[in-house]
């Protein structure tokens, strides 16, 4: 029980007992259906402390991009896009991240996370593929309800649907192979991280 606001990272210094294992800590206006498994497994095999699950926002700009140098141009992109990967709201914390967390004063989770860099933890990112919706306003909530509609009346499913063995099958985070961790780190340089 809070008797002032907390931030989502200090409410947890005030469990009664600390965890024995990582935890998962998700913002209440977000509506999504990641494979947890997947994370947790994602988490516990980079023996992160902190990670965080993003999901991929692009930015689409409706003209062309002039690249300068002084007053000349030295280049255009006609209507280029911009991919950012950006905080889901989706936290699997080891207990190691609740012990370097501040006791029982308000602490928001990007606080965490900059504690946890600062003393040379582990945070890792966990990119989500899955569907995901920031709920946090009245028109968002909307647009949601009208996306889950759709996703349930598709062959996938959403929540309340019933997708294939072979849909659940692939959002089971299996150890990558050589050859996938090196595309993912060329891919990974064309991503900025907000």
């Amino acid at each position: 029980h809070e008797n002032e606001k907390m931030g989502p990272a200090g409410a947890l210094s005030l469990l009664p007992e600390p965890p024995k294992a990582p935890i998962l800590v998700m913002n209440g206006d977000v509506l999504t259906n990641p494979s947890f498994r997947s994370l947790f497994l994602y988490h516990n095999d980079q023996k992160s402390t902190l990670t965080i699950a993003a999901t991929e926002y692009q930015i689409e700009i409706p003209y062309g991009v002039l690249e300068t140098q002084g007053a000349r141009i030295t280049g255009i992109s006609e209507k280029p896009s911009q991919r950012f990967l950006c905080n889901a709201g989706i936290y699997v914390l080891s207990p190691e991240a609740l012990e370097i967390m501040p006791d029982k004063i308000p602490c928001d989770m990007p606080d965490l996370v900059n504690i946890a860099l600062e003393k040379s933890h582990s945070v890792c990112v966990f990119p989500m593929h899955e569907y995901w919706a920031d709920v946090g306003n009245a028109r968002d909530l909307e647009r949601a309800e009208q996306e889950i509609r759709q996703l349930e009346n598709s062959d996938e499913g959403f929540l309340g649907g019933a997708p294939s063995p072979r849909y659940w099958s692939r959002r089971v985070y299996r150890k990558p192979s050589r050859r996938t961790i090196a595309r993912r780190r060329r891919q990974s340089k064309s991503i900025r991280f907000l």
